[in-house]
């Protein structure tokens, strides 16, 4: 949670990126319900890219910007992804998100593996996450996620 106006914390943020406060749970919910949260989900050969609206602060406390976007690439479908290898990377904006997921489905529908992708550095803050029990993921500079 991140300290919001004098006794409130923030517990997430709506669409247009306002503050959610502590006891606006139904506010949070709605927004994580809503279609528009979605960025883009698309198949490319054996992989399923996905980029989505968070909605809760990824930054791990580390300030500004909030972190409130995902794409996430695997092998596999959405019915049937095979989480040991699942791949993501994180964003402030909007733009940001939806530039990435068009990179990443291009890059992939050149049959390219998401191993191989180059850095993403740049507009984007990038973490990296292979498999999923005890995985590492750093931001762009290198600092371990919480």
């Amino acid at each position: 949670m991140t300290e919001g106006d004098g006794d409130r914390f923030v517990i997430g943020y709506d669409l247009d990126h306002e503050p959610i406060y502590a006891g606006e749970y139904k506010r949070l919910t709605d927004v994580l319900r809503s279609p528009r949260r979605i960025i883009g989900r698309t198949e490319v050969g054996a992989y399923f890219v996905s980029t989505v609206f968070l909605g809760v602060d990824h930054s791990m406390g580390r300030g500004e910007p909030p972190i409130l976007y995902e794409s996430m690439a695997w092998r596999g479908t959405l019915k049937t992804p095979r989480r040991w290898e699942t791949f993501q990377w994180r964003y402030a904006t909007r733009d940001e998100a939806s530039a990435a997921h068009a990179f990443l489905v291009e890059y992939l529908t050149h049959g390219l593996d998401v191993e191989a992708l180059p850095d993403l550095e740049g507009e984007w803050r990038r973490t990296y996450n292979v498999g999923t029990m005890g995985a590492t993921t750093t931001d762009r500079e290198g600092h371990p996620d919480a």
